[in-house]
């Protein structure tokens, strides 16, 4: 990946968005990314966000639960959240 960023239910959306200092929410990570950037989600129940951008074949975007042992660590995307944040905010 071009960059790559970390969102967690214990970060903070003014943090680096690195492993060391998450994001908090997803929607930051989708406002800050660029085609050809990863974007790994630590486990948690996040509200989902709005993807105004996209890479490309040659640089995609990815958004994936983070990698944990020989898996991926659980993420669960709440639509409800999501709908109500969008509409509110």
């Amino acid at each position: 990946p071009l960059r790559t960023f970390y969102v967690s239910m214990t970060g903070n959306d003014t943090a680096a968005g690195t492993s060391a200092a998450p994001w908090r929410t997803l929607q930051r990570a989708c406002n800050n990314r660029t085609a050809g950037d990863a974007v790994y989600v630590r486990a948690g129940t996040y509200a989902g966000c709005v993807i105004s951008s996209s890479g490309s074949e040659a640089a995609p975007i990815v958004i994936q639960a983070a990698p944990s042992g020989a898996g991926y660590e659980p993420v669960t995307i709440d639509r409800k959240s999501s709908a109500t944040q969008q509409s509110h905010g």
